[in-house]
């Protein structure tokens, strides 16, 4: 929307394809939703449940990254 203000006349193509494929979708998605949920539903599924895993096995590397990240942030000025 930011490109169509700025007078690009090649973004309202997107535009409207992004309007259009929405439209499409939400016409469509009654008839494949009872088809959708029968072959694609897996219950909640989680990145532990999916690996077989503690859930620690997940959060504790996902923290220690986090932090480093955030000190080299700091070290770096980024």
């Amino acid at each position: 929307m930011a490109a169509i203000g700025d007078g690009r006349i090649d973004a309202i193509f997107g535009a409207a394809g992004i309007i259009v494929g929405s439209w499409i979708f939400a016409e469509v998605y009654p008839y494949l939703e009872d088809y959708l949920y029968e072959i694609g539903y897996m219950g909640k599924v989680t990145i532990p449940k999916l690996l077989g895993v503690s859930p620690w096995v997940i959060i504790v590397p996902f923290v220690v990254a986090v932090l480093i990240m955030f000190y080299l942030f700091e070290k770096f000025g980024i």
